[in-house]
């Protein structure tokens, strides 16, 4: 059932690493085009790329690095935590250890203290030096941690050996809460392929969305910025997240031409929630540093924002875009599997 492919991450050189990838982004497309690759074969195909493609940004960062540095590495860190949520059905326990977890749980506090150290740029406040210095020791200290050779062997021997053809089903309080596989009653399907599982994924995050929607278009300003509120406002945007990026990962699961436009659709929404978000953020930065002219100019900007979001939501009608991009999903799928999908856009 599994692919030991542990042998690759011990001892051998960057140069090899790097044909790995190379062969893992140019020849994977034309090897799943023909043999419609298993969950599991995706998985020890493009985790592993994705891990080492972080790596790389992280050993980047140095004690002279400053905020705006990091941008490019916490991307590809959320790159490769996706990576891990998409395939956590692939990734087994071994001897009743679960690497997934400490792997899941390393990229989830590089995400944090990275985010932290980026955001002093981000939000645009008057950071002194200190704060500065004391956020990116966090951040090397995270990278002594992820380049110590211990759990740089762990990581990627664990990460090159998933299940090839069969599930890890874990318990729902395992996976990443409201994300990917953790924010759907969804399971992928041993009869299904890897793609058909993305495509099964998507319109439940899909179904989600559509369902989030009516609740956060009438989210009122005050709502917006109470930080006992943001958590509504993730839920939709995590959603959106699953939607753009296992459409960004997997295109193959669209096979009408015209889905490219919808799915652009809603990666414009997913990017003009990013910005708000990011406006919410400096209005609670500059408010903890007292800085109240600030906060007040900022929470003028979020009245403009929020104003310009809705009204653009509905000029696409942004709803009625979920439901046509789910059926682009059922038409991919009709035919072997016409009854893969409940959604209740199409009974």
């Amino acid at each position: 059932q599994r692919r030991v492919m542990g042998s690759r991450c011990n001892g051998r050189k960057m140069t090899e690493l790097n044909i790995l990838v190379f062969v893992s982004l140019i020849v994977l497309p034309v090897l799943c085009a023909s043999q419609s690759p298993s969950y599991g074969e995706l998985a020890a195909n493009l985790t592993v790329p994705a891990y080492e493609a972080m790596m790389k940004d992280l050993a980047a960062l140095s004690n002279v690095s400053k905020p705006e540095d990091a941008k490019r590495l916490r991307k590809s860190i959320t790159t490769a935590r996706d990576h891990l949520d998409l395939f956590v059905y692939a990734y087994p326990c071994e001897n009743l250890t679960d690497f997934w977890y400490y792997i899941r749980k390393d990229l989830n506090r590089g995400h944090s203290v990275v985010g932290a150290f980026k955001d002093l740029y981000d939000s645009g406040v008057n950071y002194t030096h200190d704060e500065m210095v004391a956020a990116r020791d966090l951040v090397l200290s995270w990278k002594s941690w992820m380049q110590s050779p211990a759990t740089a062997q762990r990581n990627c021997e664990y990460l090159a050996s998933p299940l090839l053809h069969s599930f890890n089903i874990r318990p729902k309080t395992e996976l990443s809460a409201k994300v990917f596989w953790g924010s759907v009653d969804t399971l992928p399907r041993t009869n299904l392929t890897g793609f058909e599982n993305f495509a099964l994924l998507v319109d439940a995050s899909l179904e989600n969305a559509n369902g989030h929607w009516n609740v956060v278009r009438a989210v009122t300003l005050s709502e917006l910025i109470n930080a006992n509120n943001v958590e509504l406002y993730h839920d939709f945007r995590k959603a959106i997240h699953a939607i753009v990026n296992t459409a960004h990962y997997f295109p193959q699961i669209f096979t009408a031409p015209e889905a490219d436009h919808y799915v652009a659709v809603i990666f414009d929404a997913y990017s003009r929630l990013g910005k708000i978000m990011d406006v919410v953020t400096a209005y609670h930065f500059s408010l903890d540093r007292g800085q109240a002219d600030r906060a007040a100019e900022l929470q003028e900007t979020l009245v403009n924002m929020w104003g310009v979001f809705i009204s653009w939501t509905d000029d696409v009608n942004l709803q009625k875009t979920f439901q046509i991009l789910r059926s682009y999903l059922i038409a991919h799928l009709r035919g072997r599997h016409n009854r893969l999908f409940r959604g209740k856009f199409y009974r």
